[in-house]
């Protein structure tokens, strides 16, 4: 029973300190655009303290925070000392604060330290240990100033690193969808996220079956009009005008909100002629004004009819009768294909490469180190014996970007039936965590029979997914690299 206790505290204390790690801001970095946006010389790294270190560039940095209380030749004296420094702290700091477009006009706390290092000797000391006094002195201190802005600006581009820090902001969750609008979102197959129709959303609706609030089966009395809106789109004005009438006397919520949706879209927004686009300019006329306030607002506005803001008049009151109107993102045709393999049952396909990557999962001993290249390549030739699947290969020429343990990812085609392929993935990872931990732990799982001291590759089932064409393009990766560096390779033979 303690046994299993000082286990259960040992994973335990593993979970809470990666939970005390984790990052609680996020670091930018200081730019000639973002730099008067700094109200406090406490907003940059530099200034801050940091544990186990002396922490004599902080130090510094807050005396000179109270030039009243220093004498002219103490704060001279410090500021040649902070820039003579040379630390990455102090580098920075000094870089971003004497040699960036700084608009004095904003009195706060980072202007006036700013003020202070320039007042104090801030450029003489740059020149005198940074360009070690290539500029000779000016009786005109702004030229001199200026001279040494330059010079150290060109010559010390890798001070372009400096950065800062801002709280991590968690993601607000997206508002919930109506209810109506999943039911009508779940009627479209080929929708996969539903969007409010905006002013910055307009560019995005390029098709009728976008649009959720509309029933867009071939039978329904408005897809009928609107269709037949689309082929008079550049006829006859007395058929584009009677189709309207028809339309809009239909006088349901559907109806209405098309009507809107149509009178506020805007034009400029075209870039190119597709259904939307097309129908839209014929519902932003007076006429169509007129026609929505008799029949869906009841004349409500007839008394604004010689107005001039009559049709913007119409267009806020249907707004607020029709409500948020709702327009989908279809889906890819990947994301298709995708949704079609998941209705074969590849299960018993998933459960003999688990079987193969994990009989071969040992990393083998040669050369005084371990590899893992010869247990692949079985798994992958065993991996081809298996009935309908006629190709796979690895993500051989990918960049990872973990070193330990790295990832390496299998994908095969598989063939349900001669028509469609299957194509999934399978991450493996090459390499344990095991090595990773203390002590305690790893006697821990040692006790449980566990293999806390073992490297091999571990495969998880719930890793697999989906994915079109990632066997092609890996092949061509190779391919591509394999004749990058037959070029490369010619161009040194030519130069030898």
């Amino acid at each position: 029973m303690v046994r299993f206790l000082v286990i259960l505290i040992v994973l335990f204390s593993t979970t809470a300190f990666a939970q005390r790690h984790h990052p609680k801001r996020v670091q930018h970095y200081i730019t000639d655009e973002n730099i008067n946006q700094f109200t406090h010389w406490k907003q940059l790294f530099a200034a801050e303290k940091e544990r186990h270190n002396k922490n004599y560039v902080p130090k510094m940095i807050a005396l000179l925070a109270k030039p009243e209380k220093l004498d002219s030749t103490q704060l001279v004296q410090l500021v040649d000392s902070l820039v003579h420094f040379r630390s990455y702290k102090s580098d920075w700091f000094v870089f971003d604060l004497l040699c960036r477009p700084i608009d004095f006009s904003l009195e706060n706390e980072f202007t006036k330290m700013a003020k202070t290092l320039r007042d104090y000797g801030g450029y003489k000391a740059l020149n005198k240990h940074f360009l070690k006094d290539s500029i000779p002195q000016m009786t005109d201190k702004n030229t001199f100033r200026a001279t040494v802005y330059y010079a150290v600006r060109e010559k010390c581009t890798w001070m372009n690193g400096s950065v800062y820090f801002v709280p991590y902001q968690k993601p607000v969750p997206p508002k919930p969808l109506p209810k109506e609008v999943q039911q009508q979102l779940a009627r479209h197959l080929t929708c996969k996220s539903a969007f409010l129709i905006n002013d910055s959303a307009f560019q995005h609706v390029g098709s009728l079956n976008q649009l959720l609030f509309l029933d867009t089966t071939n039978n329904s009395k408005e897809k009928i009009l609107l269709d037949s809106l689309w082929r008079f789109s550049y006829g006859n004005p007395q058929k584009i005008s009677a189709i309207l009438t028809n339309l809009i006397r239909i006088n349901s919520l559907q109806v209405k909100r098309l009507v809107y949706v149509f009178m506020t879209y805007p034009i400029y927004f075209v870039h190119d002629l597709n259904v939307i686009n097309s129908i839209a300019p014929h519902f932003q006329t007076l006429e169509v004004a007129q026609l929505a306030d008799s029949v869906f607002l009841g004349n409500k506005l007839v008394s604004l009819r010689q107005s001039p803001d009559y049709f913007k008049q119409v267009t806020q009151a249907l707004g607020a009768e029709v409500g948020e109107c709702y327009a989908c993102e279809f889906k890819t045709s990947d994301e298709l294909q995708i949704e079609y393999m998941k209705t074969f049952d590849v299960s018993h396909i998933d459960r003999k490469i688990e079987h193969i990557i994990n009989k071969h999962s040992a990393f083998s001993y040669a050369d005084g180190s371990f590899t893992y290249a010869q247990q692949l390549d079985t798994i992958l030739k065993q991996v081809l014996q298996i009935e309908n699947v006629t190709d796979a290969y690895y993500d051989y020429c990918r960049v990872k970007i973990s070193i330990y343990p790295g990832w390496m990812t299998l994908g095969i085609v598989y063939w349900p039936n001669e028509s469609f392929a299957v194509q999934k993935c399978y991450p493996i990872q090459l390499g344990s965590n095991f090595g990773r931990m203390n002590r305690y732990k790893r006697q821990a799982l040692k006790q449980l029979n566990l293999g806390g001291n073992s490297d091999r590759m571990v495969f998880d089932p719930n890793r697999v997914y989906y994915q079109v064409g990632f066997v092609d393009a890996e092949r061509r990766e190779c391919e591509r690299m394999r004749q990058e560096r037959i070029h490369y390779q010619n161009l040194i033979d030519q130069k030898e």
